[in-house]
């Protein structure tokens, strides 16, 4: 049976803190900061265990990274923290990478346009 192997792109925050639980779960919440996850959820879209996601708890706690939504039944959500101004640091900066990535991609596809086009003038 053939591994399903999802693509994980190199977030600024992983080119800058290294591949780490604490890192992979802040991206989630910068990804998603409006989606309630319970622990087991947000170490499943973390692609982490739990035991390492409870390992970095207390630190997402300490920084002020995630709130504690309104229960699902009897389960815990949490959410990021909008108000945090670490949180929203970040985010800038996964942000500012984006648009960066967005425009080499339009320039790169604009100029491959572009070399098409005289090469059709060429031939005619």
């Amino acid at each position: 049976m053939a591994e399903n192997v999802k693509e994980d792109p190199e977030t600024p925050l992983k080119k800058l803190f290294g591949n780490t639980p604490l890192v992979r779960v802040v991206d989630v919440l910068i990804e998603n900061p409006r989606i309630g996850y319970s622990k087991r959820e947000l170490a499943e879209a973390a692609e982490i265990k739990l035991d390492d996601l409870n390992k970095i708890w207390r630190k997402l706690e300490e920084k002020n990274l995630i709130h504690k939504s309104p229960r699902a039944g009897d389960t815990a959500l949490y959410t990021a923290n909008l108000e945090s101004s670490l949180l929203k640091a970040l985010a800038t900066l996964e942000s500012k990478d984006n648009v960066k990535k967005r425009l080499k991609e339009n320039y790169q596809e604009l100029s491959a346009t572009r070399r098409e086009s005289k090469r059709k003038q060429r031939e005619n």
